[in-house]
């Protein structure tokens, strides 16, 4: 396991947390970036937004839909570079005639230093009959540190997230569009994925009412920042904002030191015979 390189002793990170408006990409613009200068005043250097936050997940009108993402992960780039902020969100990315559904890492130059496509496409939710699904994990290396990337669905299968903390992630980053009647499923496994891998978990989330077909969907937020003993340094509930908290090195270091179990594996060992 590579060992963990921080670029700051204490790192202040945050999530803005908000209802993203269906297809309505100028809109969802507008609140992304009234967040992030919210943060951005707060002397935050890594912000996360939600899962598709520029036009919720839809299936229609996509030609349009990619095209006015596109525009807007722009405005996002523009925004990181004047501000020295590293942002992460997932939106649109149409490649060789496919949709993914594509995480961005924006560094605090306004570069895109990587991108990651979902791998695991939520089934119950009819996702991976409009979207194709991601096959290589990401570890970006940032300005702020290597940020292991997932996507909502993502978070519930562990090999994924072990496998980016082994090859050296420090940071967990889950955009999300999670339902309020799983919340607590949510809460739950954002905590576990910090204290097996003793890393640190910002997790953000939408909030809102959506309609798709015949179906009405509420988010509940539950956006939450965590750190590797498994505390919350800040949480937001149902309501739309953003909050930071500090991810300080010396916490890492110190729950890795007092529990060793990055050194006390065995993994050689964790294969049934058949």
């Amino acid at each position: 396991m590579a060992e963990p390189y921080l670029n700051d002793a204490v790192l202040r990170a945050g999530y803005v947390q908000f209802d993203v408006e269906r297809g309505n990409v100028a809109g969802n613009l507008r609140k992304a970036l009234r967040g992030l200068k919210r943060l951005a005043d707060a002397g935050v250097r890594l912000a996360v937004l939600p899962e598709m936050w520029t036009s919720s997940l839809i299936n229609t009108d996509v030609d349009r839909l990619v095209a006015e993402s596109e525009s807007a992960v722009q405005e996002i780039r523009r925004f990181a570079r004047n501000h020295t902020m590293t942002v992460v969100g997932s939106s649109y990315e149409h490649a060789r005639g496919r949709v993914y559904n594509t995480a961005y890492v924006i560094d605090a130059d306004g570069a895109i230093s990587g991108q990651y496509r979902k791998i695991h496409l939520f089934t119950p939710g009819g996702e991976h009959l409009h979207y194709h699904s991601g096959r290589t994990p990401l570890i970006a290396s940032t300005s702020v540190g290597r940020l292991g990337i997932v996507i909502c669905y993502d978070l519930r299968f562990p090999e994924l997230l072990r496998t980016l903390c082994e090859r050296g992630a420090e940071v967990l980053i889950i955009p999300s569009q999670w339902p309020r009647a799983r919340l607590d499923h949510w809460r739950t496994l954002l905590r576990a994925r910090a204290i097996e891998n003793q890393v640190f978990v910002i997790g953000c989330n939408r909030t809102g009412t959506e309609v798709r077909g015949d179906v009405t969907l509420e988010y509940g937020g539950g956006s939450a920042i965590i750190d590797p003993w498994g505390e919350v340094l800040c949480e937001r509930l149902s309501r739309s904002g953003a909050d930071w908290a500090d991810l300080d090195r010396a916490v890492m270091n110190d729950v890795r030191r007092r529990i060793p179990v990055w050194t006390d594996r065995v993994p050689q060992t964790y294969k049934l015979k058949p």
